[in-house]
């Protein structure tokens, strides 16, 4: 199992495509998930956070663990995958 964490607060990228399961949420603080379909890794789960930073916004943090679908190729998977999480970080914080 890999763990990521990626903190951005402004990134650029385009909206993926998945289904998500939630199985933990504490209102404007903390989610997690499994991904059920989107993208192909296995055993996905993530956790945001998301907490009061010192300059006044909001700091957002974002781990996630997963299986590789092919072990021998897991740095690239994982530099894949750190590319995602601050994708969707860069399009939450905008929001």
């Amino acid at each position: 199992m890999r763990t990521l964490v990626s903190e951005r607060k402004r990134l650029t990228g385009r909206p993926y495509v998945m289904k998500e399961r939630v199985t933990a949420s504490e209102p404007e603080s903390r989610l997690e998930y499994d991904l059920l379909a989107g993208l192909p890794v296995r055993n996905y789960h993530a956790t945001v956070a998301l907490t009061d930073a010192a300059d006044g916004g909001t700091d957002i943090t974002w781990s996630a663990r997963f299986d590789p679908p092919w072990p021998i190729f897991k740095g690239l998977w994982y530099g894949a995958m750190l590319k995602v999480l601050r994708d969707v970080s860069a399009a939450l914080a905008k929001a």
